[in-house]
């Protein structure tokens, strides 16, 4: 866990140098932000997978938030939850494409 912890100090540290960096080689601060945020993701999520620890990555935090069981039983907020996030990845796409709403 102390070393999860230390990556994860490391990661915000590298992030907060990659935007900086970004910023003073002519990006604007949305792009370094978003830029930013997919490396400390990345950072998280690589900690998650390469640790014996059950129950961390976001696909597992996913499961527990939204009451899906292991044994695949579901609850009614995972219907709702799952209708969310479908809902998303069907208008991103088309929203990235058109640039509709």
């Amino acid at each position: 866990m102390r070393i999860s912890l230390l990556f994860f100090g490391l990661a915000l540290l590298a992030v907060f140098a990659a935007s900086v960096s970004l910023m003073a080689s002519g990006f604007d601060i949305w792009t370094a932000v978003w830029l930013a945020w997919a490396l400390l993701f990345a950072g998280i999520e690589g900690v998650a997978l390469t640790n014996d620890e059950k129950g961390d990555t976001l696909s597992e935090k996913l499961r527990n938030w939204s009451g899906i069981k292991s044994n695949g039983g579901r609850s009614p907020r995972s219907w709702v939850i799952f209708s969310a996030l479908l809902l998303f990845f069907v208008w991103f796409p088309i929203h990235i494409l058109t640039g509709v709403i």
